[in-house]
């Protein structure tokens, strides 16, 4: 899985912030460059695809198939 698919997976999957997932990239990649716009255009591309809401709270707007799940997780 490389760097923007773990962080596309954390927006998705679970409710933690920029900063958190920030500390899990670097925690998980040696050397990254990933600074909080990148989460932050992650997450812009997510509204705009229409996989998660804007505002503070994320939803889902689809249900996911399972072949999308494991595209995420490759």
């Amino acid at each position: 899985m490389n760097i923007g698919q773990f962080i596309t997976w954390c927006i998705l999957n679970t409710t933690k912030t920029n900063t958190e997932i920030l500390e899990l990239v670097k925690t998980n990649y040696d050397g990254c460059k990933t600074s909080p716009a990148c989460i932050a255009w992650h997450k812009s591309k997510l509204r705009k695809e229409g996989k998660i809401e804007a505002g503070r709270t994320q939803k889902f707007s689809k249900e996911f198939t399972e072949e999308e799940l494991k595209a995420l997780a490759e």
